[in-house]
């Protein structure tokens, strides 16, 4: 397999060599490079496929980009014998479980890179097969609209978008935890897309409405400064360390025994207290950087047009880094780290609202919510 070899203790082992050109296929299919564009590329700079042959084929990419060995995974039971008479192998088409094993063997490409890889596949394949004429007022989003943004708490996967088929015709897209894209193997759900993008359009109307208390929640959460003052601090701080200077500055012209002992605890104090001015001016420095950071989430909401024609118009991850979905009724806008350390699945944020839809007859909620992540 390309990329990888086994050592002499027969494990696999990245091959550098070859990993290289693996991860520069990947970064070029996530920069919107086509599958033609990249075998010309590889072809161009004498690179040999698997089988040591200068030719590529859009095949080869293909394969190379599915191939979940890449991001250390392996899915076990993709083909099974039929027959023990014949001994005929035939490939695994939902007949029988496949097991997914995570992170056994070394990752040439990280999780997000092949998440956004393995979203954009999905699309441009479902791109291909969309009628003309089917686009909605509101147009969907673009194959790369969400890569790496939906984000599921569980299995620590991203989203892709799916699209559903009825009598071969395309009804709905879906978001579909990447887990659950080839077999259900994660517990959480699938949600619409135009459920979601309801969503982000209401909780960004939501926060446009309430500046004012989501810059005070976003100083809090940045800053963590519980409302010190901490400037007066500092300026207390000073005049106790010069204080303690001038009584160490006469205990010293004393040359006493007592006035030795007592310097000695003075000069402690002194370096005690110089060690909390310097805490609480880095803390004044995250404060002030804290201020930077939620002026310019406010500045990029504020730029946010009311009523885009579509979700591409909406430049919604300039105010959200991700979006948590908890299941198919409930999900999370993370502004800030998107790395939340927390658990957030017992989370409700703040923030929040609800959308209704309708699936066929039934009315359904999605209820949403903001946490602001440090």
């Amino acid at each position: 397999m390309l990329g990888y070899r086994y050592s002499e203790k027969k494990e696999v082992e990245i091959y550098e060599p070859e990993a290289m050109w693996i991860r520069k296929i990947y970064a070029m299919y996530i920069s919107n490079y086509s599958v033609s564009q990249i075998y010309d590329f590889l072809e161009k700079n004498k690179v040999k496929t698997t089988t040591g042959n200068d030719k590529w084929n859009n095949s080869c990419i293909r394969l190379i980009l599915k191939n979940e060995k890449y991001v250390g995974d392996c899915l076990m039971q993709k083909s099974y014998i039929e027959d023990f008479k014949t001994h005929r192998l035939v490939t695994n088409k939902g007949e029988k479980q496949k097991y997914l094993i995570q992170n056994g063997h070394p990752a040439i490409v990280d999780r997000e890179t092949w998440d956004k890889a393995q979203q954009i596949l999905v699309e441009r394949r479902e791109h291909y097969k969309m009628p003309l004429g089917t686009s909605p007022n509101f147009r969907m989003p673009s194959p790369t609209a969400y890569a790496g943004f939906v984000y599921c708490p569980y299995c620590k996967s991203y989203y892709r978008i799916r699209t559903q088929r009825y009598n071969g015709q395309p009804t709905k897209k879906v978001l579909v935890c990447a887990s659950n894209v080839q077999s259900k193997l994660c517990k959480n759900d699938n949600i619409f897309v135009d459920v979601l993008n309801d969503s982000i359009m209401k909780e960004l109307s939501i926060l446009k409405d309430n500046i004012q208390p989501l810059k005070k929640a976003m100083l809090e959460a940045f800053s963590d400064n519980g409302g010190i003052d901490r400037e007066n601090l500092i300026e207390a701080l000073e005049a106790k360390i010069k204080a303690l200077r001038e009584k160490l500055k006469k205990l010293n012209d004393m040359h006493t025994e007592y006035g030795y002992e007592l310097s000695k605890e003075i000069e402690s104090k002194i370096t005690n207290l110089t060690k909390d001015k310097m805490r609480i001016q880095s803390e004044l420095l995250v404060t002030e950087s804290a201020e930077a950071r939620a002026s310019n989430i406010i500045r990029k909401l504020k730029d946010i047009n009311a009523n885009p024609e579509s979700i591409d118009d909406v430049d919604f991850k300039s105010v959200f880094s991700r979006v948590i979905v908890k299941n198919k009724a409930e999900i999370l806008f993370v502004i800030g780290n998107p790395e939340v350390v927390r658990s957030v699945v017992k989370d409700k944020g703040t923030f929040g609202s609800k959308v209704d839809y309708r699936v066929r007859k039934t009315t359904y909620s999605m209820h949403f919510g903001l946490i602001i992540n440090r």
